[in-house]
């Protein structure tokens, strides 16, 4: 006790703040926070950067997570399954500021209604649809709140017509498949993160969910259905299956199920917004 009294205060002090920022050089220094840097295609495999700590995976947005063992940035794997997402943690229990991920969506041969589940880039075509089957097309809504289309793009001798044509999260499009059978397409890129909104008109709208999450329309993804809502699922070869909404009776035949990357028609009394307020936990 008598050596500890014989320092001044001061010096006490000063000591106190050198072993610290000894002991905690990262923090004082301002590490940047645990971040997944990017993810890229490379064939049939994609690519995570990140900036350090424990890199996790998971088949849903949702969870469960899992470390993955032994990864190493940058960290590289196959597209297998339905969807993966990526984000790291340290040993504090702190996540990444963000998660990124891939879609696999498998498409039949004619008309499919899809959407862009991820930010890619700048979200265009050729960014995030860059390879498809020859003579692939794809026609957005030309107005909104009416079924009328516009001829957008086509995938001809190895690229788009129109490359710069935007793809953004939540706007559906109608893509046409000239081949026979079945084919998967891979979305890859950022899981969109906060207050995020997708405006609809009254009337018709081709739209689908901005948070790359499967459920329940309105009781999983939050749908605003109003009094006199219809909703249009198309599946190829089998066509159109229908959902009213009343508030007398609820939905009828029942509520609608959709997959990530599945676009539908809704049919709107009033014009609004769907907004999502989505953190990755």
């Amino acid at each position: 006790m008598k050596n500890s009294r014989s320092i001044p205060w001061p010096l006490r002090f000063r000591l106190l703040f050198a072993l610290s920022v000894a002991a905690l050089p990262g923090i004082l220094a301002g590490a940047p926070p645990l971040s997944v840097q990017s993810i890229a295609r490379s064939g049939a495999k994609v690519i995570v950067s990140f900036n350090g700590g424990t890199l996790q995976s998971g088949t849903a947005i949702t969870g469960p997570w899992a470390d993955v063992p032994g990864s190493a940035s940058p960290y590289s794997t196959y597209t297998l399954g339905t969807m993966r997402f990526f984000r790291t943690r340290d040993n504090l229990g702190n996540y990444s500021v963000n998660a990124v991920g891939y879609v696999n969506i498998n498409l039949g041969a004619g008309w499919n209604l899809i959407q862009n589940p991820l930010n890619s880039g700048n979200n265009t075509v050729a960014e995030v649809l860059p390879t498809v089957p020859e003579h692939t097309r794809i026609m957005k809504q030309m107005i909104s709140g009416v079924i009328l289309f516009e001829i957008s793009n086509d995938y001809d001798q190895g690229s788009w017509r129109d490359p710069s044509m935007v793809f953004k999260p939540g706007e559906g499009v109608a893509l046409y498949l000239p081949s026979p059978g079945n084919t998967t397409v891979t979305f890859v890129g950022e899981v969109g993160q906060g207050d995020r909104s997708i405006n609809f008109s009254a009337g018709f709208n081709l739209i689908g969910s901005i948070v790359p999450q499967a459920g329940r329309l309105v009781s999983d993804l939050g749908y605003p259905v109003v009094h006199g809502t219809t909703i249009y699922t198309y599946s190829p070869g089998v066509g159109y299956t229908v959902y009213d909404y009343t508030s007398l009776f609820g939905w009828i035949p029942h509520e609608p199920v959709l997959t990530v990357g599945q676009a539908f028609w809704s049919h709107q009394p009033s014009a609004g917004a769907w907004t999502r307020q989505f953190i990755i936990k």
